[in-house]
């Protein structure tokens, strides 16, 4: 920031905020939407081509881009206050660029020069702390910080860049709007934008005034519903693991003991012994195909109907978790394609099944192994084809990216190693497909680095294309190095 432009000195209370807001995310089975559709207020708005301006308060502006000329009226899945008071703009017109300048702030944009950037779009504001001056993709190092959809897999050595939030002791944020969804009232759900390459950004001016930018941003995204009364009542959560129909697992003792019976059974305990509980999660043992996700009930719940009923009649409200992101990356999801729903699913996302493959080879078993200090087997070549693996140990399981075998190794690593040989003929494209592996993995085949995809939440699977390193018709070495890596998540 700058001390460049200088506005009228305004004066405003200063506020600290000395708590920290989090939201917690839990499974949404509803959408509610109180919002305003009215037309931008009059003398507050400023069309210059495909760009708007549009002045919510004397601090907050809104500036839009609209390649198609089509800007967004309608609210948004974050914004939903359309109807604004009118604020007074003084607007001018000089040596090509467009001034528009309220109490609080001004706004210079170059006429007619595109998407806004840090060439043709500035915003200058004076508070408490003093004159400012702001173009795009500056970035903001003061600001607080907001947040995280999940915690999953934060460990030390490990910790997730903070996104910026809403407060900042730099006194303005700029929300990005660009990208989110818009609400069609006619199918009564949300659709995509007209402009996907477009700008939405919402600029908030508010100094050390922490109540009035948190004001500001609760009329602008929509009142807030109260809670219901339940939520905040007693949580159990219950039928945490995977059911595979189909597979050996789901005929073992676990399944016997843990189904609908159990859960009836838990339930009257509680009752019984007066223990408050208003709430069963149940987790996603009530699928199949476990963490590859889906919609069919598994069959320890064989009528899913009365049993939610009996649930309901002893006082009890249910969530199910699901685990969505089915475009979180390209060609991933976590949607089962052998769910009965999958096929809706996907229509629905403008995507299709994909082509069954025409080649397939279990790694699963017979992999040899051996454990080293940090960057021992690397500087050996223990990824070489034509290493000597003989004194490895053989894994007749297959392998897995946690620690067990670290307990005499901490600070070290572990290799594994396969043989196989391929089949003369092979497709265009063979995938190698790993799961349940740490993200610092290191993949080598016929002694060549390979790159792979990276594991993350909900997405334990990786692969990657190994055409480019194998041999047709003859032995082909894998190679594995997985650090160790302390802690969980």
């Amino acid at each position: 920031m700058t001390k460049k432009e200088v506005l009228p000195k305004t004066h405003g209370p200063v506020a600290g905020l000395g708590r920290r807001i989090f939201r917690l995310s839990f499974i949404v089975v509803g959408m509610i939407f109180f919002y305003s559709c009215s037309s931008p207020q009059e003398g507050s708005t400023i069309v210059s081509g495909k760009a708007r301006f549009e002045f919510l308060t004397t601090s907050l502006v809104r500036m839009e881009y609209a390649p198609s000329g089509q800007f967004v009226n309608t609210p948004t899945v974050v914004v939903q206050q359309r109807s604004w008071p009118k604020v007074a703009v003084q607007t001018t017109k000089k040596d090509g660029w467009l001034t528009m300048q309220t109490t609080h702030l001004k706004v210079r944009y170059r006429l007619h020069s595109g998407l806004f950037t840090k060439g043709n779009l500035s915003i200058a504001w004076r508070d408490s702390m003093g004159s400012h001056l702001w173009h795009p993709t500056e970035k903001d190092s003061l600001n607080l910080g907001g947040i995280r959809y999940s915690l999953d897999g934060v460990r030390k050595g490990y910790l997730p860049k903070v996104q910026p939030g809403l407060l900042s002791r730099s006194g303005y944020f700029l929300l990005d709007d660009s990208h989110s969804p818009v609400w069609d009232s006619t199918k009564i759900w949300i659709v995509s934008r007209p402009d996907t390459n477009g700008q939405d950004w919402y600029f908030f001016t508010y100094g050390r005034n922490y109540k009035k930018v948190l004001s500001e941003f609760a009329r602008l995204s929509g009142r807030i519903p109260m809670i219901p009364r339940y939520v905040l009542g007693a949580w159990i959560t219950d039928l945490n693991f995977e059911y595979f129909p189909g597979t050996k697992e789901v005929k073992g003792k676990i399944f016997k003991e843990y189904n609908e019976t159990h859960l009836k059974k838990e339930i009257l305990q509680f009752r019984r012994n007066g223990i408050p509980l208003d709430i069963l999660v149940m987790d996603f043992g009530w699928h199949n195909y476990g963490w590859q996700g889906g919609y069919d009930w598994s069959p320890l719940i064989p009528q899913p109907g009365k049993f939610l009923t009996w649930l309901h009649a002893h006082g009890i409200k249910v969530s199910l978790n699901d685990h969505p992101g089915y475009t979180y990356a390209k060609g991933e999801s976590v949607l089962s394609y052998q769910d009965s729903r999958t096929p809706e699913v996907l229509k629905e996302l403008g995507r299709s099944m994909p082509v069954k493959p025409t080649f397939k080879i279990g790694l699963s078993k017979n992999w040899k192994f051996t454990t080293g200090l940090k960057e021992a087997g690397t500087g050996s070549k223990w990824f070489s084809k034509g290493f000597n693996d003989s004194r490895w140990k053989m894994l007749q399981a297959g392998i897995t990216g946690n620690g067990w075998y670290f307990s005499k190794n901490k600070g070290g690593e572990v290799w594994f190693r396969k043989t196989i040989k391929l089949p003369k003929t092979l497709p265009d494209s063979l995938f190698i497909v790993l799961g349940r592996m740490r993200k610092q993995y290191a993949l080598y085949v016929n002694g060549r680095k390979v790159t792979h995809t990276i594991p993350r939440w909900f997405r334990f699977n990786t692969y990657a294309n190994i055409i480019p390193y194998i041999k047709a018709g003859e032995n082909n070495v894998i190679a594995l190095r997985i650090p160790y890596q302390q802690g969980g998540g």
